[in-house]
């Protein structure tokens, strides 16, 4: 079977309509699928990095303790709008982008940061998933446990 440009443009269509529907019991099977995929080794993905695999299976063993409700809620949320235009949020703004990462996070980081007033756009080095020195590190601990980042 040929995978082609037609091919993954249809598949990409094809969960967003999904996405769209919102249909919560059609979206906790796409999370078992992702579980499937993840769990058979993530074919066609090539992570060469030892720590960025660690913290992507870190998350998915988190993900996975705490249910599909988390991927369910971001499927839905980026295939409908959000309630608020990014142009009217008036808190300081840090957007941290990643240089690399796919060109679509890029002009996506871009397009946030022209948009929201006054946003800061950061650039660090690495990939989508890992953070990448201790800063991030800290401060992906205080996000996601409330442990305050301690000085470097």
């Amino acid at each position: 079977m040929r995978t082609g440009p037609s091919t993954i443009c249809s598949a990409i269509r094809g969960e967003w309509e999904r996405d769209t529907r919102g249909d919560e019991e059609e979206l906790a099977h796409a999370f078992d699928d992702f579980l499937k995929w993840f769990d058979a080794g993530m074919p066609d993905v090539d992570i060469d990095d030892e720590d960025s695999r660690r913290v992507l299976e870190e998350l998915v063993v988190e993900a996975r303790r705490q249910g599909s409700g988390g991927f369910i809620d971001d499927l839905i949320a980026h295939a409908h709008d959000w309630g608020f235009a990014v142009e009217d949020i008036r808190v300081p703004t840090r957007i941290m982008a990643a240089q690399d990462d796919s060109p679509f996070m890029h002009v996506n980081s871009r397009w946030l940061a022209d948009h929201i007033p006054g946003a800061e756009l950061l650039w660090r080095a690495g990939g989508h998933v890992n953070p990448k020195g201790d800063a991030e590190a800290r401060l992906f601990a205080w996000l996601g446990h409330g442990v305050g980042p301690t000085p470097a």
